[in-house]
């Protein structure tokens, strides 16, 4: 059997129609949806992960910094401070509902040895930051930098969400609601 060049022409471009009509999704598609796991690293014998940015509901300051931070180590460690941007504003940690004041007078949660700490959750400690001038805005990514008493300093460039839908536990609480 022998193709032909209109045969052959004809066949190539039924393909493109083909191709081209599965890009009509458009800008709406459902893909579009789907956000980037948050950033994580290690630093020593902690896990820092799920770091987000949290505007307040309406979008603009103060903004919450939402971390979960484990010790896989077997000595505890404290988080003595959180900074946004560069140079770095410091964001005010506030000890939660009921958590122990730490030894060395760090306003930080101590992350105990094989513990687990949520920065920002409810009834947790949390780091507000509040600063003159332009919020960070939502979809943006910001450096945020996390200093701890044993393990040092680490950066990480995290997104910034509102304090909306899935986020709405999680933003500054004197924030929500207006």
């Amino acid at each position: 059997m022998t193709c032909t060049r209109p045969l052959l022409r004809t066949v190539a471009a039924v393909i493109g129609l083909l191709l081209l009509a599965s890009c009509g999704a458009g800008t709406e598609a459902e893909t579009s949806q789907i956000r980037p796991n948050p950033p994580s690293t290690m630093l020593g014998q902690l896990n820092i992960e799920g770091v987000v940015l949290v505007t307040s509901p309406d979008g603009g300051w103060p903004v919450s910094v939402f971390a979960g931070i484990s010790n896989r180590g077997t000595r505890d460690d404290t988080l003595t401070g959180v900074r946004l941007g560069s140079p770095g504003v410091p964001a005010k940690l506030t000890p939660g509902k009921g958590e122990m004041a730490n030894p060395d007078a760090s306003p930080g949660p101590e992350i105990p040895a094989g513990g687990i700490v949520l920065l920002g959750a409810p009834g947790a400690t949390t780091a507000i930051v509040r600063a003159p001038g332009r919020a960070p805005q939502v979809g943006e990514v910001h450096p945020v930098v996390f200093e701890f008493r044993r393990s040092g300093r680490v950066s990480l460039d995290v997104e910034v969400v509102r304090g909306t839908g899935e986020y709405a536990t999680y933003a500054p609480e004197g924030a929500k609601g207006g």
